[in-house]
């Protein structure tokens, strides 16, 4: 299953918030499996905890580090859910393609 189909899955299916499914995604694309505790601490880390400061996605990789000028239209009452469905699946790509190169470099020492 690629990127793609997994977020919309985690997202739609399973109603993940954004640092949820990154883990859980990169995770399963590096083979590395999180202590349950992990997991369950990145329940509150979607949009900064609830209060749409710091995006738990890009971290400044994107333009910003607020959620809710990242998000598409930011944030209203009317918002349907998981806006960010684009952004996460570009910042898991990204990620991934980072880890993959340094793993290739040979090491410093």
């Amino acid at each position: 299953m690629g990127i793609k189909e997994r977020v919309h899955e985690l997202y739609w299916g399973q109603d993940m918030n954004c640092a949820r499914t990154t883990l859980l995604c990169l995770g399963e694309l590096l083979e590395v499996e999180y202590p349950a505790q992990t997991l369950q601490a990145a329940i509150g880390l979607h949009g900064a905890g609830g209060f749409r400061a710091q995006c738990g996605l890009v971290e400044g990789r994107f333009g910003s580090l607020s959620c809710r000028e990242l998000r598409p239209n930011g944030f209203t009452e009317k918002d349907p859910p998981h806006l960010c469905e684009t952004l996460t699946c570009e910042a898991i790509a990204f990620t991934y393609d980072f880890i993959k190169m340094i793993d290739q470099e040979e090491p410093l020492l």
